[in-house]
């Protein structure tokens, strides 16, 4: 029988290297193996059940107890998100940022991922351009593949950020070819590499080459205070250009399962991600959303960032430790903020096929750091030695059993190979 697939969603399934290595994983854990788990980007699961679960379970009771709450909370409500957490968004975010932002700019999405698709789709038309870091947020590539044709390029970056001078030459480069460059996507705190920090210095700069080549920028603030050592994140770029498309997420900062995020964008924007967001689901859940804005409201997510953030340094600082006792084989960049370790072995592997041999021979879980590039790069070329490695759902005695058992398999691959 012949495939009755739409062209445009022959690219959707692909081999998928971080869901194909979860289902194996799980599968095996399913039978009694012990599986290490470096690959996800998952909360620690004590804080879901100690932090999370009672915030939530008080909630809920509260809502659902009260007649007029639950009737409004348990019908469908507002494509945009209902009102009364758009109100608390916008107080939080501009307690944040020094400024005032309008519930009315604000569109709550199925988790940050979905707002990060949505704003792509109402930019770019096929052929644009989507500028970002190389290396980047997986999530984000795969948002923007979901487009018609719509390329990303892939920049150069330090500590501070992307390098404008890689953006600088992809606009020579857009130009040359007759295409536009229409967003670039900025991580306030990198993923996968947290070396990397956004700069208020940096962002203006960027900020600058929009207005000037008229391309808009979208600011991931996943890791809203998820930083260590004293380290300081951008604020909302919205203080310095209102016309930033700002999003954000309780991922990180309360449960992932919740499935909330948020866009902060223009007046002249919102509409057409309105639109896009009824057509695509309608509205999103009233009842969780009537959770949020009551738990925001009240102050509780500022309150218990400080006491989430303590428990992800404390897992930072034992795989830190782990991976110590291998330098041989691995080299890791600093963690100054989120949940991962950038690293690469010292072996010269590819590690996007050493990813399948050590979850198979040794039940450890990573995620291979050519998932993070973009297919193409402008500037120097990039390693597939790298990859992305996750603390903060993996106890410290398995960071130490996971990394022996990680830095054995390149080893052996290692000597195997030396063997031809």
């Amino acid at each position: 029988m012949p495939s009755n697939l739409a062209e445009r969603t022959v690219g959707l399934a692909d081999y998928d290297q971080l869901s194909t290595a979860l289902n194996f994983a799980a599968e095996r854990k399913a039978h009694g193996e012990k599986i290490v788990n470096f690959g996800g980007g998952f909360p620690p699961d004590n804080l879901l059940e100690t932090l999370a679960a009672p915030e939530i379970f008080s909630g809920l009771k509260i809502i659902l107890t009260d007649p007029q709450k639950a009737r409004l909370s348990l019908q469908y409500g507002e494509s945009s998100g209902i009102k009364a957490l758009r109100e608390a968004l916008a107080a939080y975010i501009s307690r944040k940022g020094g400024l005032s932002v309008s519930a009315d700019n604000i569109l709550i999405t199925n988790g940050l991922q979905e707002g990060i698709e949505l704003a792509s789709y109402a930019l770019c038309d096929p052929g644009d351009i989507i500028l970002v870091s190389n290396p980047t947020y997986p999530g984000a590539l795969q948002a923007f593949s979901i487009q018609d044709n719509v390329q990303v390029w892939g920049l150069p970056s330090d500590n501070d950020g992307i390098i404008t001078d890689g953006i600088k030459e992809a606009l020579k480069i857009a130009q040359r070819e007759g295409k536009k460059v229409k967003m670039t996507y900025c991580l306030n705190v990198g993923n996968p590499d947290t070396s990397v920090i956004l700069t208020e210095k940096r962002a203006e700069e960027i900020l600058e080459l929009g207005q000037k080549h008229g391309f808009a920028v979208f600011q991931d603030d996943a890791y809203d205070g998820i930083i260590y050592d004293g380290s300081k994140t951008c604020p909302p770029l919205l203080y310095f250009d209102p016309n930033v498309i700002y999003g954000g997420t309780v991922s990180k900062g309360l449960a992932p399962g919740l499935r909330i995020g948020w866009v902060s964008a223009p007046s002249e924007i919102m509409p057409a991600l309105r639109g896009l967001k009824t057509r695509r689901s309608l509205c999103g859940v009233p009842l969780i959303q009537a959770l949020l804005a009551e738990y925001i409201k009240e102050g509780k997510y500022e309150e218990n960032i400080p006491v989430i953030r303590e428990e992800y340094e404390k897992r930072r600082n034992a795989m830190l430790s782990a991976l110590t006792n291998y330098k041989e084989d691995i080299t890791v960049r600093p963690v100054r903020a989120g949940m991962f370790v950038w690293a690469e072995n010292n072996y010269g592997i590819n590690t996007e096929q050493a990813a399948k041999i050590i979850l198979h021979k040794h039940n450890v879980v990573i995620l291979p750091g050519s998932a993070c590039f973009a297919k193409r790069i402008i500037g120097e070329e990039v390693k597939n030695t790298w990859m992305r490695l996750n603390f903060t759902n993996t106890s410290p005695a398995d960071m130490e059993k996971g990394a022996s058992a990680l830095c054995e398999g390149f080893r052996e691959i290692k000597s195997s190979l030396s063997q031809f």
